[in-house]
């Protein structure tokens, strides 16, 4: 079996006006469908244009998980909540 070949898409003007618009706004995977990228794609590209997408407290956000298990406890060392 061959293995697909993933088509990659430039960034257009349009495209970098929409995703700074919709930041803060709407939740970055309805971002990505609006668009037709990977939520991935869509946050690595606000990251490197410096657009926070945190919609943290709007309904439905993707960014409203929960980070189970480890917190930062300084530096680099990590550290489970359940051994600290």
């Amino acid at each position: 079996m061959v293995a697909r070949k993933i088509a990659r898409r430039e960034w257009t003007r349009s495209d970098v006006r929409e995703l700074k618009s919709m930041a803060k706004k709407v939740p970055a995977r309805q971002i990505a469908r609006k668009l037709r990228r990977s939520e991935g794609a869509v946050r690595q590209k606000a990251f490197v244009l410096g657009t926070s997408l945190g919609t943290r407290g709007i309904a439905g956000g993707s960014d409203s998980r929960e980070v189970s298990g480890v917190m930062m406890a300084g530096g680099d060392n990590l550290c489970r909540l359940s051994s600290c």
